[in-house]
């Protein structure tokens, strides 16, 4: 397995604080159309903005899941 260090060299990740700074560069990455890894409960969810060009294909890529197989999309509320 790779070591953190290695997989932030290749794919170009990094690590931002918790916090209003932090939460603001994830979301400026989103609406770049990139993804954000955080953290829930229990795991860490992988995140992309569901009306990014490529997002939610980008999503399925990286998590190795079959198109057939659904993902969980996350509101703000209903009319979102």
């Amino acid at each position: 397995m790779a070591s953190r260090d290695e997989l932030r060299r290749v794919t170009g990740s990094r690590v931002v604080p918790d916090g209003p700074a932090g939460r603001a560069e994830a979301v400026r990455v989103l609406l770049a159309g990139g993804v954000v890894a955080l953290p829930t409960d229990t795991v860490y969810g992988i995140a992309v903005a569901a009306d990014a060009a490529g997002g939610i294909e980008r999503l399925f890529e990286i998590k190795r899941r079959p198109p057939d197989r659904a993902i969980a999309l996350l509101l703000a509320d209903a009319a979102q």
